[in-house]
């Protein structure tokens, strides 16, 4: 009985480093794919830039991490201090507000990441709003329709899943729409300096 709790704990700890690992590697490689995705929108080709770019995703993937445990401690934090010193409904606008000002600190962080060439932080702000917007619509209509749908008896039990995976397709267009709005105006720019 030893030998086997031995063993099922080894089990475990080796299937929490092929966790680990499978996840390191999996979002690296979405950071990766997002910067290629970035240098197609952009009209921009870097040759043997392969390791560059896989270390930023890397590097992107820690901060990324950090940046959403302090946004987690911020948001409780400010959450707590605005039920405790304003009244509720002023309180549940202040809790939309900062989520909406994280998610657009975020979003602007990625939209500076999947540029491939150093640009004014200023010129990603049209495309990080519009995300933000459509993010946020996106947002309001899954919920409203997990609210007044009855998926289970349309569509069986698996709905729920389906529909995550068509909301997250919708948050994706978003966020590619937002890039080529930022794409589209950086290049406005720069036919206007010549």
């Amino acid at each position: 009985l030893t030998y086997i709790q031995a063993e099922a704990r080894n089990a475990t700890a080796g299937a929490s480093v092929f966790l680990l690992v499978t996840t390191l590697y999996s979002s690296t490689n979405f950071f990766y794919q997002m910067r290629r995705s970035g240098e197609i929108i952009y009209g921009f080709s870097q040759k043997k830039a392969g390791l560059k770019v896989r270390l930023s995703a890397l590097l992107l993937f820690f901060f990324i991490i950090l940046l959403i445990m302090i946004a987690f401690a911020l948001f409780a934090l400010c959450m707590y201090l605005v039920s405790r010193l304003i009244p509720l409904k002023i309180g549940k606008i202040a809790d939309y507000l900062l989520l909406l000002s994280l998610a657009f600190v975020f979003v602007l962080l990625l939209n500076v990441y999947v540029c491939p060439y150093k640009k004014p932080v200023g010129g990603f702000i049209p495309g990080t709003l519009w995300t933000v917007f459509a993010w946020s619509v996106a947002v309001i209509g899954f919920s409203v329709y997990l609210q007044w749908s009855n998926m289970d008896r349309l569509y069986g039990t698996l709905s729920t899943i389906i529909v995550f995976l068509l909301w997250l397709y919708v948050l994706m267009l978003g966020f590619v729409s937002g890039v080529i709005l930022n794409s589209e105006h950086n290049q406005k720019g720069e036919d206007k300096k010549f």
